[in-house]
């Protein structure tokens, strides 16, 4: 059967808008004019994209499509422990690297049981991945000790395996999965990131708090006093700006996670990567006395008479890598929603509250600014980042928009509980009711509840706080005095129930038996 199928690759435009049309799946477009949008999309863009498709050979007729897209970002390699005076250079720093990313994987229903879009993924890996080794030979033809003259024998052969070993330190597959761990078959590892499924209920214990800070007007509340909110509006230049150097934080956070060489053992868990450092001291000093939680091994593994516990820190042995944080994943995200949203005729306080992507808090009073960012994916509203404002006080990012006022304020004295490593769970309170709130009048056809991963949240915050405040504080339980309507869900293979599983395939393998690490895999990156 598959001698009646032909492996194309859509080039012109005509062709990509013919291909794409078979994933529609708009109420109020037709193929071509979806197609047409999904290409203005991509020529916005400035990552590279590549459509593939398989067309029947008597018919014509388009089979099954997908979209590659070549996105940035960074590995970091681990010294094997070889004994030798020479370093590795190769092991200094972290290095940039090229993430494929496999999108809009779709059969026209008409062969949706023919097991096409299989044969489609095999072929697409396979081209993709021989190009590139051909490339790279192409490109290193020149150069003494490169790569065509380590992976080229005299007879002009090719070491495919020896090709493969090298590139795949500078290439990675991922997919997110709609179908589970159905791609383990192809090679693909599952990287599933535990969420908190949070109920837009909640905007209701702070409704006129919130009301108060989006109108600017006078602040009658007095909880609102020394208080301010911005919201983040996508369509203006200024608000994006903002928005990109919040994502540049995370670039930041995650370049120093890439970084670190050593981790402990007993205090790493799923909230990042296993090789994290965590404050050891400050997760101690929340820890009950015989408490059987992640401390657990810390508290009660003790060696020899002297009782001295056995260190548990250890130099990492895994590879790891990540998706470089990038405002462009959002506007071209942005970009097609709004190209959908024309044709479905919302009014115009919905169009006002879609363009909102997130918030900035300011709390005068301990000079501190949060922020929150959010988006719409698939059909629900889900936090992309979370965290404080980090402010060059003598740069030109030191006042965004005013927010701290014509003139900084002494300093109050309680402030110095910052310094103490408190964390002000109030004000995150705030930013996750404004989310919420914002939820309830976008598009969304989900309006009951918004989503977030662990790893979009504070890193200065551990799990367990984390998991005490969303289950515990967040949902006023303590003022019921029972158990509250709106409870919180935590969703420990959460990406799996939105349709959303990150998934790995190392370059040139067939197994998803490796090992690496995925750092700061959030939801910013699946758009």
């Amino acid at each position: 059967m598959s001698e009646q199928f032909k492996f194309n690759r859509a080039e012109s435009d005509s062709k990509i808008i013919e291909v794409l049309g078979i994933a529609n799946d708009h109420p109020q477009l037709n193929s071509q004019q979806f197609g047409e949008s999904l290409l203005k999309t991509i020529k916005k863009d400035t990552n590279k994209h590549e459509i593939y498709y398989l067309e029947h050979k008597s018919t014509k007729e388009i089979v099954c499509c997908v979209e590659l897209i070549y996105n940035k970002g960074f590995y970091k390699d681990v010294d094997k422990g070889a004994i030798t005076s020479t370093p590795d250079p190769d092991l200094f720093g972290v290095k940039h690297v090229t993430v494929l990313q496999i999108a809009r994987l779709l059969t026209a229903p008409k062969f949706d049981s023919l097991g096409m879009s299989n044969k489609l993924i095999t072929q697409v890996v396979e081209y993709v991945e021989g190009q590139l080794i051909k490339d790279t030979i192409a490109s290193s033809k020149d150069k003494k000790g490169g790569f065509a003259e380590m992976v080229v024998n005299d007879q002009g052969n090719i070491d495919t395996k020896l090709a493969h070993y090298y590139l795949s330190k500078q290439y990675f597959w991922i997919i997110y999965s709609a179908k589970g761990n159905y791609y383990e078959r192809f090679g693909f590892k599952a990287f599933p990131v535990e969420m908190f499924k949070i109920p837009t209920s909640i905007a209701n214990h702070q409704k006129d708090l919130i009301e108060t800070l989006m109108t600017k007007g006078s602040h009658t509340d007095p909880n609102a006093v020394g208080k301010k909110l911005r919201l983040l509006d996508f369509t203006k230049l200024q608000d994006r700006d903002l928005i990109s150097f919040m994502l540049q934080g995370k670039e930041l956070e995650i370049l120093t996670e890439l970084n670190k060489s050593i981790f402990h053992s007993e205090l790493s868990n799923g909230r990042k990567s296993s090789s994290s450092l965590t404050n050891v001291s400050t997760l101690l000093s929340m820890a009950k006395l015989n408490s059987n939680t992640e401390l657990s091994g810390l508290k009660n593994s003790t060696s020899g008479a002297s009782g001295r516990r056995a260190s548990s820190i250890s130099q990492t042995s895994v590879p790891k890598f990540a998706v470089k944080p990038d405002i462009n994943y959002l506007t071209v995200h942005k970009h097609l929603q709004q190209e959908f949203n024309q044709e479905l005729k919302l009014d115009e306080e919905t169009v006002k509250y879609n363009n909102i992507e997130g918030a900035i808090f300011t709390n005068d009073m301990q000079q501190k600014s949060y922020y929150i960012l959010w988006t719409i994916i698939k059909t629900n509203l889900v936090v992309i980042g979370v965290g404080e404002m980090q402010f060059d006080l003598f740069g030109a990012v030191g006042n965004p928009g005013g927010l701290m006022g014509g003139v900084r304020r002494r300093g109050s004295s309680f402030t110095g509980i910052n310094e103490l490593g408190g964390f002000n769970f109030q004000d995150l309170d705030i930013l996750f009711s404004i989310a919420c709130d914002i939820g309830t009048k976008t598009s969304v056809k989900d309006k009951s509840s918004i989503y977030v991963t662990v790893n979009d949240l504070p890193n200065a915050i551990p799990l367990p706080m984390l998991n005490d405040y969303f289950l515990h504080y967040l949902p006023k339980t303590f003022n019921s005095g029972g158990e509250s309507a709106d409870k919180v869900e935590v969703l420990a293979h959460g990406t799996e129930k939105l349709g959303i599983l990150p998934m790995v395939k190392m370059f040139g393998s067939e197994s998803s038996d490796f090992e690496l690490d995925w750092v700061g895999n959030g939801m910013w990156s699946w758009l």
